[in-house]
């Protein structure tokens, strides 16, 4: 036996923790839980308790956060555990953890994610085993300034006041696995590699494995084999002895793979992936056995005052993202859900995804990483938290957790270490935490790029220097100013919109609110993708001039609602997903414009050219009548943005308010169609619809248009 598992995943007890309760309330072995209610499943409590709309809106669903949880649960130890080394592991509890096994405190954790494990051995008995677990989750302290809270927690998934997420809604519980695992003293984390230099013929790499020792272990020896994951090869092999700590530890060592197999994103190629299998073993015994997958790659963000370009493999790669919060309560998601969502990110030509102020479960990543799909990885630090070292000092753990935890995965490529810190003059992007934890992420991880505060700090280009914008729609003014920008990266734009009608419908309390925009919804998502589309194709054209890429805000609302989604909550498409998909084609022709026509650009994302080209315009009247036409040949150089045609407003023969239909399609010789775009009337930009969402329904935690009716 090398390590034997016992998944406490039924019989759990539950009761919510009464006010003024005495310290350590239920946590002796012998209390009586009998009138206790049992759980169904580990998952966010608000699922178990409040099923239906109630997990969103009601009546009693802030009081869940008001007082801990606790949770009991009785076990024996199987047979075969006797005279192992035996560790207690957590998957994921949200938020603040504190555990007892028979009586005794054993440890404590912070966190709504992440593995944590206690040693037990010298704490269980072979029968009649009592754990507890005091689980809580509060919410933030009052802030009168800007309408919100000062959080607490890193922890973004509660409290938003834009409508992203039910002002009552705050995530608590044991929410992934729970394991007792029986092991003979050394436990190995997931294997994997770093990439320290590349090359068509060659890849150097760091091979890493965590470790874990109960006692020092002298010249143990190690044998790795490296494998394809993904294509039939046996890469190398091979052994070497190392002294293990007593403690947490790593075992590394330095491999050439030849004629490596890379992992890159799906529009590129194949998302090649290895696997590295691990034993340990001591004086003739195995000791541990671990195993992980990881891809060949390299990441690398160029950052100066007039440019921004990302570099995966040592070349550039315009990103083209969305973001995704999948739901309020990450329990509700399994890897066929994150593989929904991630087919419908590369169904819109999206090339990355953006993990906004959470932490997913790890099946995300792993479906990341066989999809070939970039991950920017936020924290759960978003907007208003506490400026101070004691808060700085709490959170480093939970941030460097998250960094160990996902470092393995190909996917992931930047770590963003603050969203939004606001007000825009606080100190947590000058003082406390946001300095330490991006120098924490260089330290820990200095292969990938980190920015210090999303959005916010848009001038300082050496540690962030991305931008947010939504002129017309959450902010004032029209669409057509984003031709002003020239940002290098904008990781949040997008345009509010209601869900499906049927989606609307299936639940009153969202009905009933809003109601009065079910016959303005063909209008309100026509205006979302004329916006969607309008702003990425702007920054399509300023490809590496200065703009390194585009993250919209974002994929999928998180609830029923009226939300910023490109699909609903039922992943019901709006206006604005069909825009994605249009704009972040791998190849398209886009017309320039304003109230007239500027010219026409072809954009190419791929690595190969397309020569003998043709690119040809119509301008249709209202009755299909040809207004104007015209064409120009050319040759299309590999990964190029290109003017192809610029046009004077005489060269337009348009009437003053005329509707137009413009037409364009780039045709290679032979007369295969590579891309073709229609415009109605692009020279009539629209106003931002009436009463768009200022307002706002406190209860539901939804922004309303103000449509009378």
């Amino acid at each position: 036996m090398m390590e034997n598992s016992l998944d406490l995943a039924s019989g759990w007890l539950i009761c919510q923790e009464p006010e003024a309760a005495p310290q350590g309330w239920a946590t002796d072995a012998g209390f009586d839980d009998s009138h206790w209610r049992w759980l169904s499943a580990l998952q966010h409590l608000q699922l178990e308790l409040r099923p239906g709309d109630d997990k969103w809106w009601g009546d009693g669903l802030r009081e869940m956060n008001s007082t801990a949880w606790l949770y009991r649960l009785h076990f024996d130890l199987p047979d075969e555990f006797a005279n192992s080394s035996l560790d207690l592991d957590f998957s994921a509890v949200d938020y603040y953890a504190e555990v007892w096994l028979n009586g005794e405190y054993i440890g404590a954790h912070e966190g709504d994610f992440g593995l944590f494990s206690f040693p037990v051995e010298s704490v269980v008995r072979p029968r009649d085993n009592v754990l507890a677990v005091r689980v809580s989750a509060p919410f933030g302290l009052p802030y009168d300034g800007i309408g919100m809270c000062i959080r607490t927690c890193m922890k973004g998934m509660y409290e938003h006041a834009d409508g992203l997420i039910p002002p009552d809604v705050n995530p608590i519980g044991i929410w992934q696995p729970v394991i007792l695992r029986a092991h003979r003293g050394v436990r190995l984390g997931r294997p994997f590699a770093d990439t320290t230099e590349l090359s068509r013929e060659s890849a150097s790499i760091r091979f890493r494995c965590p470790v874990e020792s109960r006692a020092e272990a002298r010249n143990a020896l190690v044998r790795v084999a490296i494998r394809g994951e993904t294509f039939e090869e046996e890469t190398l092999q091979d052994e070497f002895t190392v002294d293990l700590a007593a403690g947490p530890g790593e075992i590394s060592r330095e491999f050439k793979l030849q004629r490596p197999k890379l992992w890159t994103v799906w529009e590129r190629g194949r998302p090649d992936l290895y696997r590295a299998d691990v034993q340990v073993t001591a004086d003739g015994k195995v000791l541990a056995e671990g195993s992980g997958t990881f891809g060949v790659r390299t990441v690398e963000l160029v950052r100066t005052p007039l440019e921004f370009t990302f570099l995966l493999n040592g070349e550039p790669l315009f990103i083209k993202g969305s973001t995704l919060i999948p739901t309020c309560y990450l329990s509700e998601m399994n890897e066929k859900a994150y593989q929904r969502d991630v087919d419908l990110a590369k169904a819109a030509h999206c090339n990355l995804l953006r993990a906004h102020v959470h932490i997913a479960k790890p099946e995300f990543y792993d479906v990341c990483d066989r999809a070939g799909v970039l991950v920017m990885q936020d924290s759960g630090l978003n907007w208003l938290h506490e400026d101070t070292v004691e808060f700085e000092r709490r959170i480093l753990p939970v941030f460097r957790e998250m960094i160990e935890m996902l470092r393995p995965h190909p996917s992931v490529a930047f770590w963003m270490c603050y969203n939004e810190s606001l007000p825009s003059n606080a100190n947590q992007h000058k003082e406390h935490p946001a300095p330490a934890l991006y120098e924490l992420a260089r330290a820990v991880d200095p292969t990938r790029p980190a920015f210090i505060v999303s959005g916010l700090v848009e001038n300082d280009w050496e540690k962030s220097g991305d931008s947010h914008y939504y002129q017309g729609s959450l902010s004032a003014g029209d669409y057509w100013m984003f031709l002003e920008h020239k940002d290098k990266l904008n990781t949040e734009y997008g345009c509010t919109a209601p869900a499906a009608r049927e989606t609307l419908k299936a639940h009153p309390k969202v009905a009933r609110a809003a109601a009065n925009v079910f016959r303005h919804i063909p209008e309100i998502w026509d205006y979302q993708y004329r916006l969607i589309k309008f702003v990425t194709e702007n920054y399509r054209r300023q490809k590496y001039n200065p703009c390194g890429g585009c993250v919209h805000f974002m994929l999928t609302d998180m609830f029923p609602q009226i939300g910023l989604g490109a699909l609903d909550y039922y992943r019901v498409a709006k206006g604005g997903y069909y825009a994605l998909a249009e704009a972040f084609a791998p190849v398209i022709v886009s017309l320039e414009h304003r109230e007239t026509a500027r010219g026409i650009w072809v954009v190419n994302d791929l690595q190969e050219s397309f020569s003998k080209c043709e690119v040809s315009w119509s301008v249709l009247a209202s009755d299909g009548r040809l207004i104007t036409s015209g064409s120009v040949r050319l040759d299309v150089p590999p990964d190029s943005a290109i003017q192809v045609a610029y046009f004077l407003k005489a060269e337009w023969p348009l009437e003053s308010g005329q509707d137009c239909t413009v037409l364009l399609t780039l045709v290679q010789e032979g007369g295969a169609t590579l891309a073709a775009n229609r415009y109605t009337n692009p020279f009539k930009f629209p106003k931002r619809p009436n009463g768009y969402p200022l307002l706002f329904d406190s209860e539901i935690g939804m922004k309303l248009y103000g449509y009378e009716g």
